[in-house]
């Protein structure tokens, strides 16, 4: 989908992918008792080349104990939720 990229500071891309990280980690909390969990490492990072930018959401899950939810399946879910709500907060920004 081209959007078209609001003009961005490193500062700007850096705080964007923290609330990447911090909204990818809340959906899955929302999809997953944070209780079964041991460790939940969520890496949004973005790489501006050419007026395009470069979207990856890395995703890395540690369970205490196995529960009935599909983790690949909520990954999955979790990195279309994270790359929906970037490109909504870079429409907000133009």
């Amino acid at each position: 989908m081209e959007i078209g990229l609001p003009n961005l500071s490193d500062t700007e891309i850096e705080k964007l992918a923290e609330e990447c990280e911090n909204e990818v980690t809340q959906y899955i909390l929302e999809q997953v008792p944070k209780k079964s969990l041991e460790q939940i490492v969520v890496v949004c990072m973005f790489e501006l080349s050419s007026g395009q930018l470069d979207i990856s959401i890395d995703i890395d899950i540690i369970q205490r104990y196995e529960t009935n939810h599909n983790l690949n399946e909520i990954i999955n879910d979790a990195i279309t939720h994270g790359i929906s709500w970037i490109e909504e907060e870079l429409q907000g920004m133009k």
